[in-house]
């Protein structure tokens, strides 16, 4: 099931950052969906035991960027 298109730039502290790619983390490593959350939106997210990761460097600094998958029905 496709919920609608969402976007959201988030520009957190070192130490917010820190503590959001961990629960992202764990979300992975123990859940069969990603739940991530912000102030007023919630996003849940089945995904394929294959996450693919895109890593870039360039002179505007390091950008990591990894897609969660729906499985295949």
């Amino acid at each position: 099931m496709m919920t609608e298109n969402f976007r959201k730039e988030l520009r957190l502290k070192k130490e917010d950052a820190a503590n959001f790619l961990r629960e992202l983390a764990d979300s992975i490593e123990d859940e069969d969906e990603v739940m991530i959350q912000g102030g007023d939106w919630k996003l849940y997210q089945p995904y394929e035991d294959i996450i693919p990761f895109q890593i870039i460097q360039d002179d505007t600094g390091l950008e990591v960027d990894l897609k969660m998958i729906p499985p295949e029905d």
